[in-house]
């Protein structure tokens, strides 16, 4: 009873093993569950049902296709996952577990010239096996947390497909070359030498396949942000040279709008002249209106919008005091209130012309830079999850970029919704 015991202990710690091995597959390619409780569920009882099946109902291999349906069924429904992501995952640790049986094996024959022993009705392996295994298990779970740490591509259908096939080749060559002779005692070298290397190269394969694919998919992300990058340094670029050009027109303003006057005041009697002071006036009425806010950048960039939104029918109020936001980097600045108004503006354009109302609001309250934004939209227009656009790489960063701009200072960023009103909040602590 106790030697039986032993085994039972030793076979459970490197079934748990396993199920970890499993774990961090789980993690890399598929959603994390949000209740802690029920995504440990799934390999809590799959270590019951593996010890259930190995020594009180015996089941051999069918042993592999019983769990393997339970995990699909449990997983489905708490993650809720795509199957092919689940067959996928699963195949890559069918094959990592079957390359850490058969080195495992072939350890023990090595050292004690034999792998199991008849212990009452069943064959059981030889206890130095385990504690093999077990070191084993370890040396792999190290290796697929350094792999998966920073993994980021994410699985398709036709990635489980190479997967699930190539660990089906492999279990069956595994299981015909070496499976029978080790679990009698009966180690064939010849056999065991197939199954390793299949094994072996199949895992080696599989990894290198997963590793290029996700190398790709980083470099993707990487000239993908960098292409990001230009368009906002272009955009950036843009308004500073507009902050220039409107530095240079602001300093012959006021001393036009006097000579305006003084030719008004001495010609009444000419209608020609009369219209062309009218219509002068009427060009550079916008500078009356210019937006300030105590950050030039931030000035160019309202007072561009504001013209933008006038011209396009949309009521357009901005009380900003940004003195305290000094801190922000001109590209940020630009990162923030370009890609929220321009979103604004879209979405305004979709309404009748009495509805359209862009409203800002920015200042300090205390320690913290609170900048809003809000603007109606059609009761199902959701502009947090899409915002409509067509031109994806433009547009598709909009609220992601600004999310980046602002946790770049520790600060929050959070997007409301009712029946007729999108609001764009932002905190950021002030240094």
């Amino acid at each position: 009873m106790t030697e039986t015991l032993f085994y039972v202990c030793l076979d459970t710690l490197a079934t748990s093993e396993e199920i970890f091995m499993l774990y961090l597959c789980t993690a890399a390619f598929c959603r994390r569950c949000e209740k802690k409780a029920l995504e440990v569920l799934p390999y809590i009882v799959m270590v019951i049902l593996t010890c259930v099946l190995t020594w009180i109902v015996p089941l051999g291999t069918l042993k592999v296709i019983l769990t393997a349906a339970v995990f699909f069924i449990l997983q489905r429904l708490i993650l809720k996952e795509a199957w092919y992501k689940l067959i996928g995952l699963y195949s890559l640790y069918l094959i990592l577990l079957v390359l850490n049986d058969v080195i495992s094996l072939i350890l023990t024959a090595t050292a004690f010239g034999h792998t199991s022993r008849i212990y009452g009705d069943i064959v059981v392996n030889i206890w130095p096996y385990y504690l093999i295994k077990l070191g084993m298990l370890f040396g792999i779970i190290f290796c697929l947390y350094k792999i998966f740490q920073d993994y980021a591509y994410e699985m398709q259908s036709k990635d489980a497909a190479v997967l699930f096939l190539y660990s089906i080749f492999t279990y069956a060559v595994t299981y015909i070359s070496i499976g029978r002779g080790f679990f009698s005692g009966n180690v064939n070298w010849f056999d065991s030498t197939i199954a390793t290397c299949c094994a072996l190269f199949g895992c080696l394969l599989l990894l290198m396949f997963l590793y290029l694919k996700n190398s790709s998919y980083l470099k993707h992300q990487r000239e993908t942000a960098q292409q990001k990058v230009r368009e906002l340094e272009a955009i950036h670029a843009y308004y500073e040279q507009k902050l220039k050009d409107e530095e240079r027109v602001r300093a012959i303003y006021h001393d036009f709008k006097n000579h305006l006057l003084i030719l008004q005041g001495e010609k009444k009697g000419s209608e020609p002249l009369q219209e062309m002071t009218e219509y002068l006036q009427k060009q550079i009425s916008d500078f009356e209106n210019y937006q300030r806010t105590g950050n030039p950048f931030l000035d160019t960039i309202i007072s561009d919008k504001a013209k933008k939104a006038n011209e396009q029918g949309i009521d357009f109020s901005a009380v900003i005091q940004f003195e305290s936001g000094s801190f922000l980097a001109p590209l940020d600045i630009s990162t923030i209130f370009g890609n929220a108004i321009d979103n604004a503006l879209e979405a305004s354009m979709t309404l009748p012309q009495d509805q359209r109302l862009i409203t800002i609001k920015a200042g300090r309250i205390h320690d913290m830079l609170v900048i809003v934004f809000k603007n109606h939209v059609l009761p199902e227009k959701n502009q947090g999850t899409d915002t409509g656009k067509k031109d994806l790489f433009l547009h598709g960063f909009g609220l992601k970029n600004i999310r980046q701009a602002v946790e770049a200072y520790d600060g929050q960023m959070t997007v409301s919704q009712d029946q007729s009103a999108f609001i764009l909040k932002i905190v950021i602590p002030i240094p």
